[in-house]
């Protein structure tokens, strides 16, 4: 989580916790802060102690060392020596190991900075999710708008809309939307009367946050602060930089409902993501243009079948999918194939999709209308 102009990290020792933690300062480039702690097994100090040290270098020793036994330091002369041991002892006398190295950082200082400094506000909603769905959400809204053919590689950023209960994580580009809602578990604190709240974060930020929270068991907590976003569980807490927002998330959402004035029908997940495969054959399969044509008013199959056709890289593929579907008679609009895939493998099977005509595009949805799709379809500009 550091930057080349930022590569120094706040090692702190609180004899009072028995904590000891590691943490970054707030990065110009990556909008990133992060703060790790761990359980002191021994501490013979007395009072709070601050060491400034280089981070890649802290890093590289540690990978060093057994990682299944405690790590003892010792600190002496401007210089913080590490090395692995059955007993942690922090001041003690340092030794080399069973193979004869020997570990050690340089202290580039030792007092309070407040560029280190994780702060927070009181009163701020503060809630806890469970962290792998959190994770996942938001690379899938990422992943969603990014593969989206109206993306024209601007400074993307995603939105979490907080309302009673819940969070939807939100993408849009231009024409293109997608909402997933997750339940808060619990909640910290939250300012009375509650108002609606809606953030955004750069797409950039989010991608590097994701790795980080589908790998924790269990919950963590998730606080609103005046610039920035904190999610914490024990171990670490992490801040993060806002965006700008550029729409309120109830916007979006009233946007998503009005969609729903008509039911559409089942969507056959299986039946369409067994028969996918047979027409990715473009040189770049996300970017592959996909055409969805059905039969004019009088075929006996309108409502059972319609064809998926691509033309593009020099190639060309044509296929029936025998499945009811929601689309009108005689249309010929093209989707991206690698949206398309990503929403099928998002959505449960028991799930639904509705053409909306007017926007042309079509709207996919469980059950429960938790996951939303929107894409934006566009006429061909390839003709059979």
């Amino acid at each position: 989580m550091t930057e080349p102009t930022h590569p120094f990290v706040m090692l702190t020792v609180e004899p009072g916790s028995m904590k000891l933690s590691v943490t970054s300062s707030m990065g110009a480039e990556t909008g990133l802060q992060l703060c790790y702690y761990w359980p002191l097994l021994d501490n013979p100090a007395t009072q709070v102690m601050r060491y400034k040290i280089k981070a890649l270098g802290l890093t590289k020793i540690l990978k060093q060392l057994q990682h299944e036994r405690p790590v003892a330091m010792t600190i002496s002369g401007g210089k913080i020596y590490l090395q692995s041991t059955e007993f942690a002892d922090l001041l003690g006398d340092y030794s080399a190991g069973k193979d004869g190295a020997k570990y050690w950082l340089e202290v580039v200082a030792d007092e309070y900075s407040r560029n280190f400094e994780m702060l927070c506000i009181n009163k701020a909603l503060s809630v806890k999710l469970v962290a792998a769905d959190l994770g996942r959400h938001l690379k899938i809204v990422e992943k969603y708008i990014d593969l989206s053919p109206q993306n024209y590689k601007q400074d993307l950023t995603l939105q979490l809309y907080f309302t009673p209960g819940q969070v939807s994580i939100q993408g849009q580009v231009l024409a293109d939307f997608v909402a997933i809602t997750q339940p808060w578990c619990s909640v910290r604190s939250q300012p009375e009367p509650f108002i609606s709240s809606t953030i955004a974060l750069a797409c950039k930020l989010a991608v590097k946050v994701v790795s980080l929270l589908t790998r924790c068991a269990g919950e963590v907590a998730v606080t609103l602060l005046g610039n920035g976003l904190l999610i914490e569980r024990p171990g670490w807490a992490l801040w993060i930089k806002l965006a700008t927002v550029t729409r309120d998330g109830q916007t979006l959402e009233k946007q998503l409902e009005a969609g729903f004035v008509d039911t559409g029908c089942e969507l056959q997940t299986s039946i369409l993501l067994n028969r996918l495969p047979r027409i990715a054959i473009a040189d770049h399969v996300e970017k592959e243009e996909l055409h969805l044509m059905t039969h004019n008013k009088t075929h006996p199959n309108l409502h059972d079948e319609f064809m998926l056709k691509m033309n593009q890289d020099h190639v060309g593929a044509a296929l029936t999918i025998q499945t009811i579907h929601p689309l009108a008679p005689e249309l010929d609009i093209c989707c991206n194939l690698g949206s398309l895939q990503l929403v099928l493998n998002t959505l449960p099977m028991k799930s639904r999709w509705i053409f909306l005509s007017p926007q042309q595009a079509l709207l996919f949805c469980d059950e429960a209308k938790t996951i939303r799709f929107v894409m934006a379809c566009r006429p061909p500009r390839v003709n059979f």
